[in-house]
């Protein structure tokens, strides 16, 4: 197990460098395409890969966690005003630190009742499909890399 976390490490180390100096065209589509390594080891685990496949699918997760987050942040700090930017982080933070837990929480009663690979199947499956929804905003589709001169809805 701890060679698995130690890749989702690896990963992310890896899509932090490859982050540095890049500058998408349209970077709010790559950090979202990076987010679909998240489904990657719930579905090695859901699949009953190796454990060396799990690894990879961490890897690839973390890689993916660390280039899109990049990303993502940079268009924030770029678009959002000073005066709310800690807002806006506090709602991400709520996200990942409030509801987090609770789907933890609720992983074990829903493994038991459903089982673990239905229980990590459909967590692998609402990864994607939450990557769509925010793919289906035009917004997002079409927002370039700050300051480059285009506003968004125009290119």
């Amino acid at each position: 197990m701890g060679h698995i976390l130690a890749c989702y490490g690896a990963g992310a180390i890896l899509g932090g460098l490859l982050a540095l100096g890049r500058r998408p065209r349209r970077p709010l589509v790559v950090a979202n395409l990076a987010t679909l390594g998240f489904p990657l080891p719930p579905l090695a685990l859901a699949l009953h890969l190796p454990a060396v496949a799990v690894a990879a699918a961490a890897l690839l997760a973390g890689l993916g966690s660390a280039l899109g987050s990049a990303l993502e942040t940079t268009v924030e700090q770029h678009l959002v005003p000073p005066g709310v930017l800690s807002r806006v982080g506090a709602f991400n933070m709520v996200g990942a630190f409030a509801f987090g837990p609770v789907a933890f929480i609720a992983a074990g009663p829903a493994a038991a009742a459903f089982g673990a690979r239905t229980v990590l199947g459909f967590g692998a499956a609402w990864a994607v499909l939450g990557t769509l929804a925010v793919f289906a905003v035009p917004s997002i589709r079409r927002m370039p890399w700050p300051g480059s001169g285009s506003a968004p809805g125009t290119g």
